[in-house]
């Protein structure tokens, strides 16, 4: 089964970090981490922590983004992922909502 893990902020790393090294425990399960960019350099000092490396990053921040053009970026994006190569589209994804 492959599985995708997206986070993108320095809590959520925090919060799936057991997860992603749990599901990487599993024979069965491949799992695939996608960051969404949000809070990089936190985020990345996290996943450092738990020698998580991400296996997709999306890369949404831009300079003076309005909340409308972050969301429509990330919709677009994840949408991309989601129906990327046949190698690594997910069975099954997961993302934290707080």
């Amino acid at each position: 089964m492959k599985i995708a893990v997206i986070m993108g902020t320095r809590p959520e790393a925090i919060k799936l970090a057991p997860v992603v090294l749990a599901f990487r425990g599993e024979p069965d399960i491949e799992c695939r981490v996608c960051a969404t960019g949000q809070h990089r350099q936190m985020m990345d000092q996290v996943l450092r922590v738990f020698d998580i490396v991400p296996d997709a990053d999306l890369n949404l921040m831009q300079p003076d983004q309005t909340l409308a053009g972050l969301t429509s970026r990330a919709v677009e994006a994840l949408g991309a992922y989601q129906r990327g190569t046949d190698r690594r589209r997910p069975c099954a994804c997961t993302a934290f909502l707080p």
